[in-house]
C-alpha cells in the first residue's frame, strides 16, 4: 500500500515456460460489488515519442500497419448489447504465430487466443492466466452501453523476449497480458461486427 492509499501489485512475468520477464505492477481497484479490477499505473507508463493516428472509425475486417514493433494502441468502444470485437496481431508476412485479442460486451469477457473462435478458458473454469499466454477473465466492469470506454494495448517487441509481451487495459478497470514467442506484431486485422470502435493510435516508445 503506498501512502496515498494506493494498493498495488507487481510480479515478474513467465515467458516462453522461463521465469526472468519483465515486472509487471498494477494498481488495483475495487468494484461496488467486491471484485477486484486493476489498472495500468501512470507513473510506471513507458515515454511515448510521437503519436500517429492509424484510423478515425475502424471498418469491420479493416487491416492497420502497425508504425513500429513497441508502442501502445489506443483507441476508444462504444458498446452495444452483444458487441464483439476482435484484433488479431499479425507478422508483416502471413499469419505464423500471429494471436488474437477478443472483447465480448454480452459476456463481460475478453481473451487472448490463437483464433477468434476458440473459446479460451478463466481461472475459475481452469484456465492459466498464470502462464501468460491463452486464456480469458470475465466479470468486466465499465462496459455499460452507450457510454464509451477506451482501451490500451502496449507492445514491448524485444530480442531478450525473443517474441513480444501484449498488455491490455480495458475501461480502466480490468488488465490482462500476454506473451507471445516468435512473433513481432507488424499488422493489426480489426474485426468488429456491428461494434463501433474509432480513434485508433499508436504512440511510439
Amino acid at each position: 500500500r503506498l501512502p496515498s492509499g494506493r494498493v498495488v501489485m507487481a510480479g515478474w512475468m513467465q515467458l516462453n515456460n522461463h521465469w526472468g520477464g519483465p515486472l509487471v505492477a498494477r494498481e488495483l481497484l475495487q468494484d461496488s460489488n467486491g471484485r477486484i479490477g486493476s489498472r495500468f499505473m501512470p507513473e510506471m507508463m513507458p515515454a511515448t515519442k510521437k503519436v500517429k493516428k492509424l484510423a478515425g472509425q475502424a471498418r469491420d475486417g479493416q487491416t492497420l500497419r502497425l508504425p513500429d514493433v513497441s508502442g501502445m494502441i489506443t483507441f476508444d468502444v462504444k458498446p452495444n448489447a452483444d458487441g464483439r470485437l476482435d484484433l488479431t496481431f499479425l507478422p508483416a508476412q502471413g499469419n505464423d504465430n500471429a494471436f488474437t485479442w477478443s472483447l465480448d460486451l454480452k459476456e463481460q469477457r475478453a481473451q487472448f487466443t490463437p483464433q477468434p473462435t476458440e473459446r479460451q478458458k478463466t481461472l475459475r473454469e481452469g484456465g492459466k492466466p498464470q502462464a501468460a499466454v491463452d486464456y480469458a477473465i470475465d466479470h468486466i466492469e465499465g462496459l455499460q452501453e452507450g457510454q464509451s470506454f477506451p482501451v490500451r494495448i502496449i507492445l514491448r517487441s524485444d530480442p531478450k523476449f525473443t517474441g513480444t509481451v501484449a498488455d491490455v487495459e480495458i475501461a480502466g478497470r480490468r488488465t490482462m497480458i500476454t506473451y507471445r514467442h516468435d512473433l513481432t506484431p507488424a499488422r493489426l486485422l480489426i474485426r468488429t461486427g456491428k461494434l463501433e470502435t474509432r480513434n485508433y493510435q499508436f504512440s511510439t516508445f
